[in-house]
């Protein structure tokens, strides 16, 4: 069956995503390739094109069916927390663990200084006895937001977390990841170190929303060509040593195992290593799709994840359109418009160099610092100062360009029939290669732009963004934001215990407002200065285009707009007036600008954090004042009084 097992690969493809996302489209694509295969005729494909999908079928439904056998009822329990999983923000740690062979996330406030630098320090696995307990995951409540419950539950196959009250320690044992990456980033510069985190051992760090959103962080991560570079390179330095194929080949199977143990589950990680290990067996084609094939049946729900569609689809087109690299630059398109909502220049631009920058530039870079910080400074520090330098100004230079949102559209969450049809076009584009059609490839390129035209709405939102407030009014292209939410921050007495403060910005309003396709806000109105309604404001400013900000007189905000009332705001979306304050304030709750507006067929009123005290002024002054929609705060919890509107 040479270069023929792409067909059972495909089967199961269209056949997991059929069963985990039934649409017109999928059900389409599925029966289209079924009539294919019948046509193809060869029994052994038909054969083991079927036993797959139902093997891919089973497991979905075995991952549907399977429950937890953990209870909320019981207060204290038994779990191995995992060293290599822990993260202390401050006096708050979070990890994985395990209760009873199923896997759970861990939250605990440290209560001493004492206890922080052991949990950063500990290097093995610790089991105690805790109590807590157990809830279910949030689900996300905005749209586009990432999913953590989702996530978990398809990809870790986890149910719960523990918020632990207490613990004693009952034993500890070896965690020989956590141990050996503590040696390796032991002694490494600070930014040096965060990419040895962010490279091999899956660590989240500041570095990766910088790289990411300039297409580096997901481009070599998910890839896996950091992982291709190592073993490829140890396997020329055996040859170079004069170890003969057959030991090479036995050592470099461990090297490769080990490997996947140490840089994590990563799709990137795992692709990189099977396809070492299968070596020369089959063709290219053959290994690429027992590699897919092999992913799947770990975990179907891979087919919904980014990591998977971009290693394997790039692995796959790479192959068929080697002398097209356009082709990989076009296809990167509809993954960036699914999963960030937004296509950035330097993330295609990006694609080029990306194996020759990793290869003879990162790579070489990475194990030459490693290497020196195991040597004795008085003789090498020079030499890893360099280094450090280097990677300080390329993390500039990456988040100079990063900051730079010219370089980007926004597209929206667009719907799925849309990216179909465009990588219809794209592979079209790539197939219309004979003279006489040469010419009409072109005129592919207009659908594929607009394919890729945002779908606008006209609607009012509440975001939620915790305990503070985040009002969105879009229609069509345009949109204002009354008020960005935010967390409020609360000095601690001891530095340690100081926490960093949620993103707001980039975890809720930032997938919200580009996953509706929104490109630039009309204006900003910010009805006080509290935290929970302005501290996300300068994060946004930063990553999306504002005309203007609007905010009470006297109000700490760092806006262009100082307004009182009475005044009238004239947006594309809606007039927005201003009944109060008349006069100066502080930025205080009962500061609060008080909105007024039409929007469709229904009147608007936001009060802010204003009190019962200004709201019966308010009613003095405007004694007609009438609204169908009242938008209320989490500090009014008396809801009767407002029946007056």
């Amino acid at each position: 069956m040479k270069n023929l097992w792409i067909f059972v690969c495909l089967t199961g493809v269209l056949g997991g995503l059929f069963w985990i996302y039934p649409t017109w489209w999928t059900i389409s694509l599925l029966v289209l390739w079924i009539i294919r295969l019948f046509y193809f005729k060869h029994k052994k494909v038909l054969m083991y094109s079927s036993l797959f999908v139902l093997l891919i079928i089973g497991c979905i439904l075995y991952k549907k069916t399977h429950t937890t056998r953990l209870q909320d009822k019981v207060k204290e329990q038994v779990i191995t927390i995992f060293a290599d999983t822990v993260s202390i923000n401050g006096d708050s740690l979070s990890a994985k663990g395990d209760i009873s062979g199923e896997l759970v996330s861990i939250y605990y406030v440290l209560q001493t200084e004492k206890e922080q630098h052991f949990w950063i320090t500990n290097t093995q696995n610790i089991t105690i006895k805790a109590t807590g307990q157990l809830e279910q995951y949030a689900k996300a409540r905005n749209p586009y937001q990432f999913n953590y419950a989702s996530y978990m539950l398809r990809y870790r196959q986890s149910y719960w977390k523990i918020n632990v009250k207490a613990y004693t320690i009952l034993n500890a044992q070896a965690n020989w990841r956590q141990f050996i990456r503590k040696q390796c980033i032991e002694n490494l510069p600070p930014t040096l170190t965060m990419i040895v985190n962010s490279l091999f051992f899956n660590v989240n760090t500041e570095l990766n929303e910088t790289f990411q959103s300039i297409g580096l962080l997901y481009l070599v991560n998910m890839s896996g060509i950091h992982i291709a570079w190592i073993l490829n390179t140890l396997t020329k330095l055996l040859f170079y040593l004069g170890l003969t194929r057959e030991k090479t080949t036995y050592i470099m199977k461990g090297v490769a195992l080990f490997l996947g143990y140490l840089c994590g589950d990563g799709i990137g990680v795992q692709k990189a290593i099977l396809l070492y290990l299968l070596g020369k067996r089959g063709t290219t084609l053959d290994r690429i799709a027992w590699v897919t094939m092999g992913l799947l049946i770990v975990n179907p729900y891979f087919l919904m994840h980014l990591g998977f569609q971009f290693t394997i689809m790039l692995s796959f087109f790479n192959y068929f359109f080697k002398k097209q690299r356009v082709m990989l630059w076009l296809l990167t398109l509809p993954l960036l418009s699914a999963n960030f909502f937004e296509i950035s220049a330097l993330s295609l631009v990006a694609l080029f160099p990306m194996r020759f920058v990793t290869k003879y530039i990162v790579m070489p870079c990475v194990v030459i610092g490693i290497i020196l910080s195991k040597l004795p400074p008085t003789l090498f520090g020079g030499i890893l100062y360099i280094v450090e330098q280097c990677f300080v100004k390329f993390v500039y230079f990456s988040q100079f360009l990063a900051a730079h949102h010219e370089l980007k559209w926004i597209t929206g969450r667009l719907p799925d029939e849309r990216y179909l049809f465009i990588f219809i076009c794209i592979i079209l584009f790539g197939q219309l290669k004979h003279k006489h059609w040469r010419y009409w490839r072109f005129c592919l390129v207009i659908p594929i732009v607009l394919l890729f035209m945002p779908v606008y709405y006209e609607q009012i939102m509440m975001i939620d963004v915790g305990q503070g407030s985040s009002l969105l009014i879009q229609k069509g292209k345009n949109a204002v934001l009354i008020d960005t939410g935010g967390v409020l921050h609360i000095p601690q007495k001891h530095v340690w215990k100081q926490r960093k403060i949620k993103d707001v910005a980039k975890d809720i309003l930032l997938p919200t407002l580009k996953g509706l396709g929104i490109q630039r806000l009309e204006g900003v109105i910010i009805t006080h200065s509290d935290a929970d309604h302005v501290q996300a404001l300068e994060q946004l400013r930063k990553e999306m285009p504002i005309q203007h900000i609007y905010y009470g007189l006297g109000a700490k905000v760092n806006g262009d707009m100082p307004v009182i009332a009475p005044k009238t705001l004239s947006f594309n979306v809606s007039v927005v007036s201003i009944l109060y304050p008349f006069k100066k304030g502080q930025g205080e709750n009962d500061d609060s600008l008080i909105l007024y507006m039409t929007f469709g067929e229904l009147t608007w009123l936001i009060t802010g954090d204003a009190s019962q005290k200004i709201e019966n002024e308010l009613l003095k002054l405007y004694p007609k004042l009438k609204a169908d929609v009242l938008v209320v705060t989490s500090w009014k919890s008396n809801i009767k009084r407002r029946r007056f509107y």
